[in-house]
Protein backbone atom coordinates (compact mmCIF):
# COMPACT_ATOMS: atom_id res chain seq x y z
CA UNK A 1 0.00 0.00 0.00
CA UNK A 2 1.54 3.49 -0.95
CA UNK A 3 1.73 6.32 0.81
CA UNK A 4 -1.06 8.11 -0.88
CA UNK A 5 -3.19 5.13 -0.11
CA UNK A 6 -2.80 4.85 3.60
CA UNK A 7 -2.93 8.59 3.86
CA UNK A 8 -6.34 8.96 2.34
CA UNK A 9 -7.77 8.15 5.73
CA UNK A 10 -9.00 11.03 7.76
CA UNK A 11 -7.24 10.40 11.00
CA UNK A 12 -3.38 10.32 9.30
CA UNK A 13 -4.28 13.07 6.92
CA UNK A 14 -4.63 15.18 10.61
CA UNK A 15 -1.58 13.33 12.18
CA UNK A 16 0.49 15.06 8.82
CA UNK A 17 -1.04 18.09 9.02
CA UNK A 18 0.06 18.05 12.60
CA UNK A 19 3.30 17.14 12.11
CA UNK A 20 3.64 19.97 9.70
CA UNK A 21 2.34 22.71 11.69
CA UNK A 22 4.88 21.70 13.98
CA UNK A 23 7.82 21.82 12.73
CA UNK A 24 6.89 25.15 11.15
CA UNK A 25 6.42 26.43 14.66
CA UNK A 26 9.39 24.94 15.98
CA UNK A 27 11.85 26.41 13.12
CA UNK A 28 12.45 29.54 15.28
CA UNK A 29 13.68 27.06 18.04
CA UNK A 30 15.41 24.55 15.89
CA UNK A 31 19.00 26.45 15.17
CA UNK A 32 21.09 26.14 18.44
CA UNK A 33 24.39 25.22 19.95
CA UNK A 34 24.54 22.01 18.10
CA UNK A 35 23.99 23.25 14.36
CA UNK A 36 26.59 25.58 14.69
CA UNK A 37 29.14 23.06 16.18
CA UNK A 38 28.34 20.58 13.04
CA UNK A 39 28.94 23.43 10.46
CA UNK A 40 32.16 24.44 12.04
CA UNK A 41 33.30 20.78 12.26
CA UNK A 42 32.18 20.38 8.58
CA UNK A 43 34.35 23.09 7.63
CA UNK A 44 37.39 21.87 9.13
CA UNK A 45 36.77 18.55 7.35
CA UNK A 46 36.16 20.24 3.63
CA UNK A 47 39.57 22.28 4.33
CA UNK A 48 42.00 19.98 6.15
CA UNK A 49 40.30 16.17 6.05
CA UNK A 50 39.26 14.45 9.14
CA UNK A 51 39.56 15.88 12.33
CA UNK A 52 41.74 14.23 14.44
CA UNK A 53 42.52 16.17 17.64
CA UNK A 54 41.16 19.36 19.25
CA UNK A 55 42.26 22.54 17.63
CA UNK A 56 39.04 25.10 18.45
CA UNK A 57 38.87 25.01 21.85
CA UNK A 58 40.54 26.56 24.92
CA UNK A 59 39.36 22.67 27.00
CA UNK A 60 41.13 19.73 25.23
CA UNK A 61 43.41 21.70 23.06
CA UNK A 62 46.09 19.92 21.07
CA UNK A 63 44.24 16.05 22.49
CA UNK A 64 43.04 13.62 20.22
CA UNK A 65 39.35 14.40 18.78
CA UNK A 66 37.05 11.46 17.77
CA UNK A 67 34.71 12.81 15.12
CA UNK A 68 32.71 10.10 15.03
CA UNK A 69 29.72 12.03 13.48
CA UNK A 70 31.99 13.06 10.38
CA UNK A 71 29.67 12.42 7.91
CA UNK A 72 27.20 14.52 8.72
CA UNK A 73 29.11 17.13 9.67
CA UNK A 74 30.78 17.28 6.02
CA UNK A 75 27.33 17.44 4.82
CA UNK A 76 25.47 19.90 6.81
CA UNK A 77 28.41 21.95 5.83
CA UNK A 78 28.17 21.01 1.89
CA UNK A 79 24.80 21.13 2.03
CA UNK A 80 25.27 24.84 3.38
CA UNK A 81 27.34 25.72 0.80
CA UNK A 82 24.77 24.62 -1.91
CA UNK A 83 21.41 25.90 -0.36
CA UNK A 84 22.63 28.11 3.00
CA UNK A 85 21.54 27.08 6.72
CA UNK A 86 17.82 27.88 5.77
CA UNK A 87 18.35 25.20 3.84
CA UNK A 88 19.75 22.68 5.77
CA UNK A 89 16.69 23.37 8.37
CA UNK A 90 14.02 22.52 5.97
CA UNK A 91 16.27 19.63 5.40
CA UNK A 92 15.90 18.94 9.01
CA UNK A 93 12.54 19.43 9.16
CA UNK A 94 11.49 17.32 6.16
CA UNK A 95 13.12 14.19 7.27
CA UNK A 96 11.59 14.58 10.82
CA UNK A 97 8.03 15.19 9.40
CA UNK A 98 8.78 12.00 6.76
CA UNK A 99 9.93 9.64 9.58
CA UNK A 100 7.19 10.53 11.50
CA UNK A 101 4.92 9.25 8.63
CA UNK A 102 6.66 6.66 7.62
CA UNK A 103 6.75 5.16 11.35
CA UNK A 104 2.72 5.86 10.95
CA UNK A 105 2.55 4.12 7.80
CA UNK A 106 3.97 1.23 9.17
CA UNK A 107 1.23 1.08 12.41
CA UNK A 108 -1.74 0.92 10.11
CA UNK A 109 -0.24 -1.31 6.85
CA UNK A 110 1.82 -3.99 8.87
CA UNK A 111 0.67 -3.51 12.28
CA UNK A 112 -3.09 -3.88 11.68
CA UNK A 113 -3.56 -0.45 13.48
CA UNK A 114 -6.80 1.83 13.23
CA UNK A 115 -5.94 5.26 11.77
CA UNK A 116 -7.53 6.82 15.05
CA UNK A 117 -5.30 5.06 17.41
CA UNK A 118 -2.46 5.84 14.76
CA UNK A 119 -3.50 9.75 15.40
CA UNK A 120 -3.89 9.30 19.42
CA UNK A 121 -0.31 7.53 19.83
CA UNK A 122 1.50 10.01 17.14
CA UNK A 123 0.14 12.86 17.82
CA UNK A 124 1.40 12.12 21.70
CA UNK A 125 4.81 10.95 20.22
CA UNK A 126 5.11 13.57 18.03
CA UNK A 127 5.16 16.37 20.80
CA UNK A 128 7.94 14.54 22.31
CA UNK A 129 9.79 14.72 18.73
CA UNK A 130 9.18 17.94 18.65
CA UNK A 131 10.38 19.31 21.84
CA UNK A 132 13.62 17.76 21.12
CA UNK A 133 14.33 18.72 17.38
CA UNK A 134 17.23 20.50 16.54
CA UNK A 135 19.47 20.36 13.35
CA UNK A 136 21.77 18.45 15.12
CA UNK A 137 23.82 14.91 13.81
CA UNK A 138 21.12 12.81 14.90
CA UNK A 139 18.71 14.31 12.69
CA UNK A 140 20.07 12.89 9.58
CA UNK A 141 19.85 9.36 11.63
CA UNK A 142 16.06 9.33 12.21
CA UNK A 143 15.01 7.36 8.49
CA UNK A 144 17.58 5.03 9.83
CA UNK A 145 16.21 4.86 13.07
CA UNK A 146 12.60 4.19 11.73
CA UNK A 147 13.70 1.59 9.13
CA UNK A 148 15.67 -0.61 11.40
CA UNK A 149 12.67 -0.31 13.86
CA UNK A 150 10.01 -1.65 11.26
CA UNK A 151 12.67 -3.99 9.46
CA UNK A 152 12.96 -6.39 12.14
CA UNK A 153 9.96 -6.19 13.10
CA UNK A 154 8.70 -7.93 10.32
CA UNK A 155 11.70 -10.09 10.05
CA UNK A 156 10.44 -10.89 13.82
CA UNK A 157 7.56 -12.35 11.87
CA UNK A 158 9.13 -14.81 9.04
CA UNK A 159 13.01 -14.02 8.46
CA UNK A 160 13.65 -12.10 5.55
CA UNK A 161 16.73 -11.71 2.97
CA UNK A 162 15.92 -8.22 2.73
CA UNK A 163 16.57 -7.46 6.46
CA UNK A 164 20.34 -8.05 5.51
CA UNK A 165 20.45 -3.84 3.83
CA UNK A 166 20.00 -3.42 7.14
CA UNK A 167 24.02 -3.87 7.07
CA UNK A 168 25.29 -1.56 4.81
CA UNK A 169 22.88 1.01 6.23
CA UNK A 170 24.57 0.70 9.29
CA UNK A 171 27.84 1.12 8.12
CA UNK A 172 25.99 4.68 6.85
CA UNK A 173 24.29 5.50 9.85
CA UNK A 174 27.33 4.89 12.30
CA UNK A 175 29.16 7.79 10.25
CA UNK A 176 26.25 10.11 10.86
CA UNK A 177 25.73 9.44 14.80
CA UNK A 178 26.01 6.66 17.43
CA UNK A 179 22.64 5.79 17.64
CA UNK A 180 23.47 3.13 14.75
CA UNK A 181 24.28 1.12 18.25
CA UNK A 182 21.41 0.64 18.33
CA UNK A 183 21.34 -1.49 15.49
CA UNK A 184 22.78 -4.93 16.33
CA UNK A 185 21.34 -4.28 20.29
CA UNK A 186 18.11 -4.54 18.76
CA UNK A 187 18.92 -7.63 16.26
CA UNK A 188 20.15 -9.29 19.82
CA UNK A 189 16.86 -8.88 20.77
CA UNK A 190 15.47 -10.31 17.76
CA UNK A 191 17.44 -13.25 18.45
CA UNK A 192 16.43 -13.77 21.64
CA UNK A 193 12.61 -13.15 20.78
CA UNK A 194 12.59 -15.82 18.44
CA UNK A 195 14.24 -18.05 20.84
CA UNK A 196 11.32 -17.08 23.66
CA UNK A 197 8.65 -17.87 20.65
CA UNK A 198 10.05 -21.10 19.18
CA UNK A 199 10.11 -22.32 22.97
CA UNK A 200 6.70 -21.25 23.74
CA UNK A 201 5.43 -23.13 20.64
CA UNK A 202 7.23 -25.62 21.14
CA UNK A 203 9.64 -26.08 18.16
CA UNK A 204 12.37 -26.38 19.75
CA UNK A 205 15.46 -24.50 19.28
CA UNK A 206 15.47 -23.50 16.11
CA UNK A 207 19.50 -23.33 15.56
CA UNK A 208 19.54 -22.80 11.56
CA UNK A 209 17.06 -19.48 12.41
CA UNK A 210 19.57 -18.47 15.84
CA UNK A 211 22.42 -19.47 13.45
CA UNK A 212 21.44 -16.33 10.85
CA UNK A 213 20.33 -14.44 13.54
CA UNK A 214 23.51 -14.75 15.37
CA UNK A 215 25.56 -13.85 11.96
CA UNK A 216 23.26 -10.99 11.59
CA UNK A 217 23.82 -9.39 14.76
CA UNK A 218 27.64 -9.95 14.18
CA UNK A 219 27.08 -8.00 11.11
CA UNK A 220 25.44 -4.91 12.54
CA UNK A 221 28.04 -4.97 15.33
CA UNK A 222 30.97 -4.63 12.76
CA UNK A 223 28.96 -2.04 10.58
CA UNK A 224 28.36 0.31 13.59
CA UNK A 225 31.85 0.30 14.61
CA UNK A 226 33.02 0.87 10.56
CA UNK A 227 34.32 4.01 11.23
CA UNK A 228 37.61 5.67 10.07
CA UNK A 229 37.95 6.00 13.78
CA UNK A 230 37.27 2.51 14.42
CA UNK A 231 39.98 2.06 16.98
CA UNK A 232 38.93 4.92 19.39
CA UNK A 233 35.26 4.56 19.24
CA UNK A 234 35.05 2.18 22.03
CA UNK A 235 36.91 4.60 24.11
CA UNK A 236 34.59 7.80 22.77
CA UNK A 237 31.84 5.59 24.04
CA UNK A 238 33.22 4.89 27.38
CA UNK A 239 33.62 8.60 27.86
CA UNK A 240 29.59 8.91 26.38
CA UNK A 241 27.42 6.89 27.13
CA UNK A 242 29.63 4.89 30.01
CA UNK A 243 30.23 8.25 32.18
CA UNK A 244 27.87 8.82 34.57
CA UNK A 245 29.21 12.30 35.75
CA UNK A 246 28.12 13.23 32.13
CA UNK A 247 24.40 13.06 33.73
CA UNK A 248 25.03 15.33 36.37
CA UNK A 249 25.83 18.05 34.12
CA UNK A 250 24.04 17.44 30.36
CA UNK A 251 20.42 18.06 30.95
CA UNK A 252 19.49 16.13 27.86
CA UNK A 253 21.36 13.04 29.57
CA UNK A 254 19.37 13.53 33.15
CA UNK A 255 15.99 11.48 33.67
CA UNK A 256 13.08 13.68 32.24
CA UNK A 257 11.06 15.57 34.68
CA UNK A 258 8.12 17.81 34.84
CA UNK A 259 10.89 20.81 34.86
CA UNK A 260 13.19 19.19 32.74
CA UNK A 261 11.17 17.72 29.19
CA UNK A 262 8.21 16.93 30.68
CA UNK A 263 7.15 15.66 27.45
CA UNK A 264 9.44 13.04 27.53
CA UNK A 265 8.54 12.03 30.61
CA UNK A 266 4.65 11.79 29.64
CA UNK A 267 5.37 9.74 26.71
CA UNK A 268 7.39 7.61 28.93
CA UNK A 269 4.76 7.09 31.42
CA UNK A 270 1.73 6.54 29.56
CA UNK A 271 4.03 3.67 27.39
CA UNK A 272 3.24 1.22 30.36
CA UNK A 273 -0.01 1.27 30.41
CA UNK A 274 -0.44 0.29 26.63
CA UNK A 275 2.46 -2.01 27.00
CA UNK A 276 1.23 -3.83 29.99
CA UNK A 277 -3.05 -3.69 28.77
CA UNK A 278 -2.17 -4.17 25.09
CA UNK A 279 0.62 -6.54 24.90
CA UNK A 280 -1.59 -8.90 23.26
CA UNK A 281 -1.61 -6.95 20.02
CA UNK A 282 2.56 -6.92 20.12
CA UNK A 283 5.06 -9.67 18.86
CA UNK A 284 7.68 -10.75 21.53
CA UNK A 285 10.04 -8.89 19.86
CA UNK A 286 7.97 -5.27 19.88
CA UNK A 287 6.92 -5.45 23.39
CA UNK A 288 11.08 -6.19 24.40
CA UNK A 289 11.65 -2.92 22.30
CA UNK A 290 9.40 -0.87 23.26
CA UNK A 291 9.74 -1.74 27.31
CA UNK A 292 14.01 -1.47 26.74
CA UNK A 293 13.60 1.87 25.35
CA UNK A 294 10.96 2.95 27.82
CA UNK A 295 13.41 2.12 30.40
CA UNK A 296 15.89 4.23 29.06
CA UNK A 297 13.59 7.03 28.56
CA UNK A 298 13.17 7.15 31.90
CA UNK A 299 16.90 7.23 32.78
CA UNK A 300 17.72 9.71 29.91
CA UNK A 301 15.87 12.26 28.13
CA UNK A 302 17.86 12.33 25.48
CA UNK A 303 16.86 7.85 24.70
CA UNK A 304 12.96 9.63 24.69
CA UNK A 305 13.29 10.44 20.54
CA UNK A 306 13.97 6.75 19.42
CA UNK A 307 11.22 5.74 22.47
CA UNK A 308 8.77 7.71 20.49
CA UNK A 309 9.62 7.25 17.07
CA UNK A 310 9.05 2.68 18.15
CA UNK A 311 5.82 4.19 19.76
CA UNK A 312 4.26 5.55 16.22
CA UNK A 313 5.42 2.24 14.46
CA UNK A 314 4.44 -0.35 17.16
CA UNK A 315 1.92 0.94 19.99
CA UNK A 316 -0.90 2.21 18.06
CA UNK A 317 -1.74 -1.37 17.68
CA UNK A 318 -1.46 -1.88 21.28
CA UNK A 319 -3.40 0.98 21.80
CA UNK A 320 -6.30 -0.52 19.49
CA UNK A 321 -6.04 -3.63 22.16
CA UNK A 322 -5.95 -1.26 25.48
CA UNK A 323 -8.26 1.23 24.73
CA UNK A 324 -11.39 -1.19 23.01
CA UNK A 325 -13.84 0.78 22.43
CA UNK A 326 -12.38 4.82 23.44
CA UNK A 327 -11.27 7.37 22.46
CA UNK A 328 -11.44 5.75 18.43
CA UNK A 329 -11.47 9.08 17.24
CA UNK A 330 -14.17 8.33 14.44
CA UNK A 331 -14.58 10.79 11.57
CA UNK A 332 -17.81 12.42 9.55
CA UNK A 333 -18.12 14.03 6.63
CA UNK A 334 -17.65 17.59 7.21
CA UNK A 335 -14.40 16.47 9.05
CA UNK A 336 -12.68 14.46 5.92
CA UNK A 337 -13.86 17.74 3.63
CA UNK A 338 -12.08 19.61 6.07
CA UNK A 339 -8.62 17.85 6.15
CA UNK A 340 -8.34 17.48 2.43
CA UNK A 341 -8.71 21.58 2.53
CA UNK A 342 -6.06 21.63 5.79
CA UNK A 343 -3.31 19.38 4.49
CA UNK A 344 -2.86 21.17 1.00
CA UNK A 345 -2.76 24.39 3.33
CA UNK A 346 -0.18 23.20 5.60
CA UNK A 347 2.02 21.53 3.48
CA UNK A 348 2.29 25.25 1.59
CA UNK A 349 2.82 26.90 5.34
CA UNK A 350 5.57 24.07 5.82
CA UNK A 351 7.41 24.22 1.93
CA UNK A 352 7.16 28.09 2.38
CA UNK A 353 7.31 29.26 6.68
CA UNK A 354 10.29 26.68 7.28
CA UNK A 355 12.97 28.23 5.62
CA UNK A 356 11.72 31.67 5.90
CA UNK A 357 11.25 31.48 9.86
CA UNK A 358 15.11 30.23 9.56
CA UNK A 359 16.24 33.02 7.66
CA UNK A 360 14.24 35.03 9.95
CA UNK A 361 15.75 33.30 12.79
CA UNK A 362 18.97 33.79 11.84
CA UNK A 363 18.64 37.13 11.00
CA UNK A 364 16.72 37.87 14.62
CA UNK A 365 18.53 35.37 16.99
CA UNK A 366 21.87 35.22 15.49
CA UNK A 367 23.03 38.12 13.79
CA UNK A 368 26.75 38.38 12.42
CA UNK A 369 27.29 41.57 13.85
CA UNK A 370 26.77 39.86 17.59
CA UNK A 371 29.50 38.09 16.73
CA UNK A 372 31.73 40.44 14.67
CA UNK A 373 31.60 42.96 17.86
CA UNK A 374 32.42 40.15 20.11
CA UNK A 375 35.44 39.42 18.31
CA UNK A 376 36.38 42.57 18.07
CA UNK A 377 35.96 42.92 22.17
CA UNK A 378 38.35 40.03 22.13
CA UNK A 379 40.98 41.24 20.20
CA UNK A 380 44.18 41.68 21.70
CA UNK A 381 42.13 39.77 24.69
CA UNK A 382 43.28 36.44 26.40
CA UNK A 383 40.73 33.82 27.43
CA UNK A 384 36.97 33.62 26.81
CA UNK A 385 34.31 32.05 27.96
CA UNK A 386 31.44 31.36 25.79
CA UNK A 387 28.50 29.53 26.94
CA UNK A 388 27.83 26.27 24.66
CA UNK A 389 24.95 27.45 22.91
CA UNK A 390 26.88 30.30 21.51
CA UNK A 391 30.95 29.05 21.22
CA UNK A 392 30.24 27.65 17.59
CA UNK A 393 28.20 30.81 16.55
CA UNK A 394 30.94 32.71 16.96
CA UNK A 395 33.61 30.47 15.64
CA UNK A 396 31.51 29.98 12.46
CA UNK A 397 32.10 33.60 12.09
CA UNK A 398 35.18 34.06 13.35
CA UNK A 399 37.31 31.28 13.07
CA UNK A 400 40.38 33.52 14.42
CA UNK A 401 39.29 33.02 17.91
CA UNK A 402 39.98 29.57 18.21
CA UNK A 403 41.63 28.40 20.86
CA UNK A 404 41.30 30.85 22.96
CA UNK A 405 37.79 30.07 22.84
CA UNK A 406 36.44 28.24 26.08
CA UNK A 407 34.93 25.09 25.48
CA UNK A 408 32.06 23.93 22.76
CA UNK A 409 29.24 21.44 22.91
CA UNK A 410 31.79 18.92 22.94
CA UNK A 411 31.50 17.51 26.69
CA UNK A 412 33.78 15.07 26.60
CA UNK A 413 36.70 17.38 25.64
CA UNK A 414 36.58 19.17 28.48
CA UNK A 415 37.84 17.64 32.09
CA UNK A 416 35.72 16.85 34.78
CA UNK A 417 37.37 19.53 37.34
CA UNK A 418 36.62 21.72 34.62
CA UNK A 419 32.60 20.88 34.16
CA UNK A 420 32.33 20.93 38.08
CA UNK A 421 33.90 24.39 38.01
CA UNK A 422 31.39 25.52 34.92
CA UNK A 423 28.31 23.96 37.00
CA UNK A 424 28.99 25.97 39.89
CA UNK A 425 30.05 29.24 37.92
CA UNK A 426 26.68 28.47 36.18
CA UNK A 427 24.12 28.03 39.22
CA UNK A 428 26.07 30.14 42.18
CA UNK A 429 28.42 32.72 40.20
CA UNK A 430 28.35 35.13 43.34
CA UNK A 431 30.06 32.61 45.74
CA UNK A 432 33.80 33.73 46.09
CA UNK A 433 35.46 30.83 44.49
CA UNK A 434 33.30 30.83 40.79
CA UNK A 435 34.08 34.50 41.34
CA UNK A 436 37.92 34.34 41.47
CA UNK A 437 37.62 31.33 38.45
CA UNK A 438 35.52 33.84 36.28
CA UNK A 439 38.40 36.13 36.35
CA UNK A 440 40.57 34.23 35.20
CA UNK A 441 38.23 35.03 31.67
CA UNK A 442 39.32 38.55 29.85
CA UNK A 443 35.77 38.33 28.22
CA UNK A 444 32.11 36.28 28.77
CA UNK A 445 29.38 35.87 26.59
CA UNK A 446 26.22 34.10 28.23
CA UNK A 447 22.87 33.23 27.46
CA UNK A 448 20.32 34.99 29.46
CA UNK A 449 17.87 32.21 29.41
CA UNK A 450 19.65 29.14 29.96
CA UNK A 451 22.10 30.37 32.82
CA UNK A 452 19.90 33.37 34.20
CA UNK A 453 21.93 33.39 37.48
CA UNK A 454 25.52 34.00 35.57
CA UNK A 455 23.70 36.94 33.76
CA UNK A 456 22.27 38.26 36.76
CA UNK A 457 25.77 38.45 38.62
CA UNK A 458 27.22 39.72 35.55
CA UNK A 459 25.00 42.50 35.19
CA UNK A 460 25.32 43.52 38.73
CA UNK A 461 28.95 42.70 39.18
CA UNK A 462 30.66 46.48 39.10
CA UNK A 463 34.23 44.40 37.81
CA UNK A 464 32.20 43.35 34.62
CA UNK A 465 31.05 45.34 31.66
CA UNK A 466 28.85 44.78 28.78
CA UNK A 467 29.92 45.42 25.64
CA UNK A 468 27.31 44.18 23.34
CA UNK A 469 24.03 41.36 23.46
CA UNK A 470 21.79 40.06 20.84
CA UNK A 471 18.50 38.55 21.73
CA UNK A 472 19.58 35.82 23.27
CA UNK A 473 22.79 36.54 24.54
CA UNK A 474 24.79 39.38 26.31
CA UNK A 475 28.86 39.69 26.29
CA UNK A 476 30.72 41.05 28.99
CA UNK A 477 34.32 42.20 29.26
CA UNK A 478 36.60 42.43 32.64
CA UNK A 479 36.22 46.41 34.10
CA UNK A 480 40.36 45.99 34.22
CA UNK A 481 40.89 45.13 30.90
CA UNK A 482 37.90 47.34 29.89
CA UNK A 483 39.78 50.38 30.92
CA UNK A 484 43.32 49.37 29.76
CA UNK A 485 42.41 49.76 26.05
Amino acid sequence: MTFPEVFRAVQLRLLSSYALLAMWLRTPRIIWGDTWFNLVLGREIARGGLVVENRLTEQGFGEPCVDMQWLAHWAYFELTRLIGIPGIVFVACLLTVASVLAAARFAVVHGGATPGRTLLVGSIALTTIIGQTVVRAQTLSLPFMVALFCVLALDARAQNAKTWWLVPGTVLWANLHGSALLAPVLCGVLGASRLWDNWRAGRGFGAREFGRDARLTLALGLSAFASPYASELPGYYAATLGNSELRLYGAEWQAPSLSNCPEALLLAVLVVPLLVFGRRRLSTFQLLVCAALDFGAFKSARQATPLAYVSIAFLPAAADGALGGLLRFEVDRVLALATRVLLPITALVFLLGVPLGAARSLRHDFPPAFADRVAEAARGKGRLLIDEAHADQLLWFHPELAPRVSHDARTETMTLAYLKALATAYAEPHSPRSARWLRGYDLIVVDRASHPELYQELRANAGWHAVTEDPLATAYLRVDIATSR
